[in-house]
């Protein structure tokens, strides 16, 4: 496990990655609900002619999985989105989180 610590923690150095953990001190938080993605399109709002929003969520589950694209679902899971960034630590405290966990595994 220490090996795959560090390679996240090389990973995250990349400047098209972002690696970011919850420590377990944060307890419950807002992406506890379950895995999703948010998928983001280039679209000139003017074009959607009110259609929705330009992003749709795509949830999975073991049974089924579902696009989402109702501008209050794509709200709600962007907001859930922000409050999970919130709970992480930053990009940096990131790496050094990752560094020292796989540190101390070695040293076991």
């Amino acid at each position: 496990m220490a090996a795959q610590l560090l390679h996240l923690a090389e990973a995250a150095q990349a400047s098209n990655v972002s690696v970011r953990v919850i420590p377990d001190e944060v307890g419950l938080h807002a992406g506890m609900a379950g895995a999703f993605t948010i998928l983001d399109f280039l679209v000139d709002p003017e074009d959607l002619d009110g259609l929705g929003s330009p992003s749709v969520i795509y949830v999975e589950s073991v049974s089924r999985s579902e696009v989402l694209d109702s501008c209050d679902e794509v709200a709600q899971y962007e907001t859930i989105y922000d409050l999970v960034q919130a709970s992480a630590l930053g990009e940096e405290a990131t790496i050094q989180f990752l560094t020292a966990r796989a540190a101390s595994l070695l040293a076991q």
